[in-house]
């Protein structure tokens, strides 16, 4: 997969190197079978508009993106097991670690650009 940079348009900031999954294959995978998720990476999926945790050894958080990259709505923390959805905007998902939504201070309406 490719690898892309991802930034907040607002703050600046870098908020992950993410992989790109625009892939059927690639997205069907996501991060299932993997132990964690390093600080500082994610993946980002495409299309997707939903997402489930089911068979994940660990939380993340999940940042709905519609077309443009500005964020639609962000889940915090969701836990393995659960489902969640960016609602009808939501056209792109960029899952991260527990907590970097925070650390990277995104609030919906922020766009990101990579």
């Amino acid at each position: 997969m490719l690898e892309i940079t991802i930034h907040c348009e607002r703050t600046g900031r870098a908020v992950a190197t993410a992989e790109l999954a625009n892939r059927r294959a690639n997205r069907r995978r996501g991060l299932l079978g993997r132990d964690r998720l390093a600080p500082g990476s994610g993946i980002l999926l495409q299309p997707c508009s939903s997402v489930h945790s089911f068979f994940m050894r660990f939380a993340i958080d999940v940042v709905f993106l519609d077309r443009d990259g500005r964020i639609q709505k962000i889940v915090e923390r969701l836990p393995a097991g659960r489902l969640a959805w960016g609602g009808w905007r939501a056209w792109q998902t960029l899952e991260l670690a527990a907590g970097a939504s925070a650390a990277a201070e995104l609030c919906r309406g922020d766009r990101l650009i990579w």
